[in-house]
C-alpha cells in the first residue's frame, strides 16, 4: 500500500487537539481535554493510567475528571468507546455482502491518496467543508465557513507531520470528493475527523475513505481503530456507520472523581448528565444501517458545543 502512520506523541496530540478548537492541556504526558467547565477527561478516552499516578489540571478539583484505568481494579464507573477491534485482521472480505459491494463500488469511482500541499488542501477541501456544513449545520468551529480562517487551520495542519491528511479523489481525476485527518497514538489509529460532498454519499465515499484507512490500519500491524465516544439519546444513530461496519462499543473500565459539591449539584439538577458521567447511561448497540459520514468534522471535536455537536473524543454529558 506504501501508506503509513508514524506514531505522535502525547504533546503532538494535544497541538491537533488545540488546532481543531479544543482547550486541552497536556500534563506529565496526557493530553486533558475540557468537557464542560471544571469537568476533564484524557483528548483520547482510550489512554489508560491508574488512578493518582497523573494529576489532572487543577479546575478539575472543583469539578469532575475521569479516565480509562487498565483493568476494572480501582474502577468506579466506564467509558463506552467505538473501536474497530483486531485492526490487524481487517479483511473486506469478512464484511457482510452489502458492505462488500458498497466497497467495491465506491473503489471503482474514488482513489484515496496522502495531500500534501497546503495550497491543494485550500483551494479543493474548502467547497467540501461547505458542502458538508450546510447538510448538518455543524457549528462548532464554524468560522471556517470564512476562507481566509479554514486557510490559517489548513496551515496549522500541514505542520504537523504525524497527522495524514488523506483525499478521496475521483478515478483518474484531481477532483476530491472526502477528506479524513488520522494518526497513530499507542499503536492505536485515531480515525479523527472526516467530512466529504453531500452529493458523493449515495457513492458511498464514506466506505471508501474508511476502508483505506482500515486497510492501512492492517498493513501496519495497528491492532485497533478508534472512532470516537458512543453518543446517547437521538444522537446515537450518528454511530450506525461503524456500528454496521464491525466497529464494537467497548466499556472501558474508568476512575471518576467528582468534587462532593459538584456533585450534590447534579444528582439535583442534572441526573441524567450525572448517570452517563459514570457510563449507566447510553444508546443502543445495535443499529439498522447507513451511509452517512460524521457528524463533525472534527473529531477532537466540540466539548463545549450543543449536543448535535458532540465530540467523538472526550465527549459530552
Amino acid at each position: 500500500m506504501g501508506f503509513q502512520w508514524i506514531a505522535a506523541n502525547a504533546e503532538e496530540c494535544n497541538a491537533f487537539g488545540q488546532a481543531s478548537g479544543q482547550r486541552s492541556v497536556t500534563l506529565n504526558g496526557v493530553p486533558w481535554l475540557r468537557i464542560r467547565p471544571f469537568f476533564y477527561r484524557p483528548l483520547l478516552p482510550f489512554q489508560a493510567f491508574a488512578p493518582g499516578s497523573s494529576p489532572p489540571p487543577p479546575g478539575a478539583l472543583l469539578g469532575a475528571f475521569q479516565h480509562a484505568v487498565p483493568s476494572a481494579q480501582g474502577s468506579n464507573s466506564s467509558l463506552n468507546l467505538l473501536i474497530f477491534q483486531d485492526a490487524h485482521h481487517y479483511a473486506a472480505s469478512a464484511l457482510d455482502y452489502n458492505r462488500r459491494r458498497q466497497i467495491k463500488l465506491s473503489s471503482k469511482a474514488f482513489e484515496v491518496r496522502t495531500i500534501t500541499s497546503p495550497a491543494e488542501f485550500k483551494e479543493k477541501a474548502y467547497p467540501v467543508y461547505l458542502s458538508f456544513l450546510e447538510r448538518t449545520k455543524y457549528e462548532h468551529a464554524s468560522h471556517r465557513r470564512d476562507a481566509s480562517q479554514f486557510g490559517r487551520w489548513a496551515d496549522c495542519l500541514f505542520k504537523m507531520p504525524k497527522v495524514a491528511i488523506l483525499g478521496a479523489f475521483g478515478a483518474g481525476t484531481d477532483t476530491l470528493g472526502a477528506v479524513s485527518l488520522s494518526f497513530l497514538f499507542q499503536e492505536t489509529v485515531v480515525y479523527a475527523s472526516f467530512f466529504c460532498d453531500t452529493a458523493l454519499l449515495k457513492q458511498h465515499i464514506s466506505d471508501c475513505m474508511l476502508h483505506f484507512v482500515r486497510e492501512a490500519a492492517a498493513a501496519q500491524d495497528v491492532k485497533r481503530v478508534f472512532v470516537g465516544m458512543r453518543k446517547v439519546g437521538s444522537h446515537a444513530s450518528v454511530d450506525e456507520f461503524y456500528l454496521t461496519r464491525g466497529c464494537k462499543v467497548v466499556s472501558q473500565p474508568a476512575f471518576l472523581h467528582v468534587n462532593p459539591f459538584a456533585r450534590a449539584f447534579l444528582i439535583a439538577c442534572m441526573p441524567k448528565q450525572y448517570e452517563r458521567m459514570y457510563g449507566r447511561a447510553g444508546g443502543k448497540d445495535a443499529a439498522a444501517g447507513g451511509d452517512g459520514d460524521h457528524p463533525t468534522p472534527d473529531a477532537i471535536g466540540t466539548a463545549e458545543g450543543k449536543p448535535q455537536a458532540a465530540n467523538r473524543f472526550g465527549g459530552v454529558v
